[in-house]
């Protein structure tokens, strides 16, 4: 086995493609584990791609993910006891999300002893506890969450179901979000930015 891999990565080299390598490990054993030091190797062989962790996809991933949503750069617990209602998209709350002893602990509050109960609807692409547990269970196909996102955004928008003490309104108090026409009129904003913006660019044409 090793052999086979000192081959192949020495036919990579001679090509010049050192860089097509990749040294991948997952969480709870690493690369210091198997005698591999990561920063020399990598230097030696000539990949930048040598040494990435689990973290790439998970912590370091939602951290990241948080900080371009809302410029916050670290985890998250949200006021979910306070939610009446949760939309979740690939986030498997009961199995392996964020933080976990705190979500179990908050499940059973919001799902048993809240009053009115917390319902919730998950997306993901694979069946599992949270949407088992789901008031509604939406499977998609891997790649499409995303559509179903803006399609939702879209109609939320459309059809004015959105909360005007947070995002705020039109001046004039109309609805001036039409399916397939740009909006040019004075949007007050309370707790979002660029929603017309959006709208312009993106959601007007984003009908389900």
């Amino acid at each position: 086995a090793l052999q086979t891999v000192a081959d192949r990565m020495n036919t990579l080299r001679d090509k010049g493609e050192s860089h097509r390598f990749g040294l991948f490990f997952g969480r709870g054993w690493g690369a210091t584990d198997v005698g591999v030091t990561l920063a020399p190797m990598a230097k030696l062989y000539g990949s930048p791609n040598i040494g990435i962790g689990h973290s790439s996809m998970c912590s370091d991933g939602s951290v990241l993910a948080k900080q371009i949503t809302d410029g916050n750069a670290s985890y998250n617990s949200y006021d979910y006891r306070n939610a009446n209602y949760l939309l979740m998209f690939g986030a498997n709350f009961l199995e392996s999300f964020r933080p976990y002893n705190n979500n179990l602990q908050v499940w059973g509050y919001i799902r048993g002893e809240k009053t009115p109960k917390t319902h919730v609807t998950a997306v993901d692409v694979n069946m599992n506890q949270t949407l088992a547990a789901s008031d509604r269970a939406l499977l998609v196909k891997p790649g499409t969450d995303g559509a179903l996102a803006l399609a939702i955004a879209h109609v939320i928008l459309a059809e004015g179901l959105w909360d005007r003490n947070f995002v705020g309104n039109f001046t004039d108090g109309q609805n001036h979000f039409k399916p397939g026409e740009p909006v040019d009129a004075p949007f007050n904003e309370k707790w979002t930015l660029g929603l017309t913006e959006w709208w312009n660019v993106e959601l007007k044409d984003r009908t389900p």
